[in-house]
């Protein structure tokens, strides 16, 4: 049964993973997991214990203790993930760039290997049928917290309604690119009709607010000591031990976020001149008379 609106009732103790890229390496890629690692974790989260969420059912409900979520909609998650999760009847939410659907990773900053390829419609179709939930990336993967107040506007409500019309279902969850939002992100996150926003990094039971839900990022750092350390905590239901990331990782993940997010806010400025065809918003300026100085990306990746 899926719900909406305030009729939303989830478990704020929930174990929520992130993922991102599932692929050999090519390159200096954090975010990406090679096959057999993933498979790897698959199979340590079937013996913790811990149940994971069904296809078609609501990820958030009460009895779910581990939920696995991918941001972008790379194709690589299509070819290696979904359908390992398939054969195992777990469900997922993937959170598609709604302006990047059968491109490429244009927005992302690569230092050394390929542009990687994003889902299809026809991969979406088929694994929406198959029970997996989708959820926006926001149109463009922008920064949200340097938006003016129209561009924010568009970035989630376009997106929501571009996703909405062509898979005939509700788009219930946004997740925040860069991780990084602040109050007035928030605020329009609830007023475009979403039922909850996920960001990423801090604990593991740091759920507080429906529209900051933080996630666990897995990536090419995770060692298995350190992902069983994180499923025993969570069968602890906060008892356990392992709550948080080492500081170096938090640091450096904050510090790659950041960067990322420049990168695009610089990309951004160029391409909103006038006449260019680019779907890019304009970055925020002092006379949108928004404030963005309690902006927030925890530690974390896009």
């Amino acid at each position: 049964m899926r719900l909406t609106g305030h009729e939303l009732c989830w478990d704020p103790s929930v174990l929520i993973l992130n993922f991102h890229r599932i692929e050999s390496p090519t390159g200096l890629e954090i975010t990406r997991i090679t096959p057999a690692r993933f498979c790897r974790f698959l199979e340590m989260i079937e013996h913790s214990g811990l149940t994971a969420a069904r296809p078609g059912c609501d990820p958030l409900s009460v009895g779910n203790q581990v939920v696995l979520t991918f941001d972008d909609g790379f194709s690589s998650v299509a070819r290696n993930a979904l359908p390992e999760l398939r054969r195992r009847g777990w469900g997922a939410v993937v959170f598609l760039i709604a302006a990047s659907i059968g491109t490429t990773d244009d927005w992302d900053v690569r230092l050394l290997g390929r542009r990687r390829m994003m889902m299809n419609w026809d991969d979406i179709y088929e694994w929406s049928a198959a029970g997996i939930e989708f959820g926006s990336h926001t149109m463009t993967h922008s920064d949200l917290t340097a938006l003016s107040d129209s561009a924010l506007t568009a970035e989630l409500g376009d997106s929501k309604g571009m996703l909405e019309n062509k898979l005939g279902n509700p788009v219930r969850f946004l997740s925040y690119p860069f991780g990084r939002h602040d109050a007035r992100v928030r605020q329009a996150a609830r007023e475009a009709g979403y039922d909850a926003a996920f960001a990423t990094g801090g604990t593991i039971w740091d759920h507080g607010d429906r529209y900051a839900i933080s996630r666990i990022n897995v990536s090419a750092l995770t060692s298995l000591f350190e992902f069983r350390t994180i499923l025993r905590a969570a069968a602890n239901s906060g008892r356990g031990e392992g709550q948080m990331r080492p500081r170096w990782r938090n640091r450096l993940f904050e510090s790659l976020n950041a960067g990322s997010a420049a990168v695009g806010n610089w990309r951004r400025a160029r391409k909103s001149r006038p006449g260019t065809k680019d779907y890019m918003y304009p970055i925020n300026n002092p006379s949108c008379n928004t404030d963005n100085r309690n902006a927030t990306g925890p530690a974390g990746l896009r």
